[in-house]
Formats: C-alpha cells, structure tokens, sequence
C-alpha cells in the first residue's frame, strides 16, 4: 500500500470519528431530554446518557484510533474490555466489529454485523454509505446484511442464453 492510500485511510478514520461524535452527541442529548421528561434533574439525566452512551463510544474511538496507528495489541485489550461490558450492559454490536476490521478479523466482523441486525441496531443504517466498511463490500455475507437491512443491491445480469 502506498503512503498516500496509508494517510487516506488515516484521514478518512479520523474524519469517521468526528461524525461518529457528532452522531454520538445527538443520541446523547436525546436520551438526556428523555430521562429529563420522565423526572430527573438535568444533571442527572445529563449523566446517566452520558453514562449509558460515552463509555462505549469512548473505547470505540480509541480501538479506531489504536488501530490506525497499526497498535493491535492495545486495540485487542480494548476490545476484550468493550465485550466484558457488552456481558453486562448493552452495547451495540456494530461498534464492536469496526475493531475487528481493524484487527483483520473479517469473519467474526460479519459475525459482529449479523448479530447488530438481530438487535435492530441503528448503525446499520450505516452500512451502505460508511467506507469503514468498503473491504466488506465485496463479500457474500455482507451483501446479504445490505439487503436484510433494506437496502437495494445491485444484481449482475445472468448471462444470455444463445439463440
């Protein structure tokens, strides 16, 4: 790989988690005005939304950025303590399998991406656009995630028969 694509890649993960914050903030924001209309104080709520979402968002950052620097080894520690979490409380399935694209772990990826359709994860309205998904594209499985989810794929034609 050239150090061009290398410092694409590096812009284009940082560029991911910056809309992944983005993204982040909003659910943050409204969970918070949710648990503000069910009574608690906004500091409170303010807390608990951030407790519920920026714990897991903050290692899913992190494995990214661990990865980029081509650190698997500290990725992978991070991983195991986002799936000890996950054992506890919910976390999205699709946070965990950008990690394990990093790590060349396609297969338990697809795993990963299959089970956030099970738990009508929302970031799987991602998968068409995000090119953190882009070496998936090609793949059966993924192709088939596509089109579980919703969304159009394209089709070869079949061959024509002779006449």
């Amino acid at each position: 790989m050239s150090w061009f694509s290398r410092l694409t890649n590096v812009f284009r993960s940082v560029r991911l988690d910056r809309d992944l914050d983005a993204e982040l903030e909003f659910h943050i924001e409204a969970r918070t005005d949710e648990l503000i209309a069910k009574g608690l104080t906004s500091e409170d709520a303010a807390r608990e939304a951030r407790r519920h979402f920026g714990e897991s968002a903050g290692r899913r950052g992190a494995g990214l950025r661990l990865r980029t620097c081509r650190r698997p080894g500290e990725a992978r520690k991070i991983l195991e303590e986002m799936e000890q979490a996950a054992a506890t409380r919910y976390l999205a399935s699709p946070q965990l399998a950008v990690i394990h694209l990093g790590l060349g772990e396609t297969d338990r990826a697809l795993d990963r991406l299959e089970r956030g359709l099970e738990e009508r994860s929302y970031f799987m309205i991602y998968l068409r656009a995000d090119p953190i998904y882009d070496e998936l594209r090609s793949h059966p499985r993924f192709t088939r995630l596509l089109e579980q989810v919703g969304f159009p794929v394209a089709r070869e034609a079949a061959p024509c028969a002779a006449i």
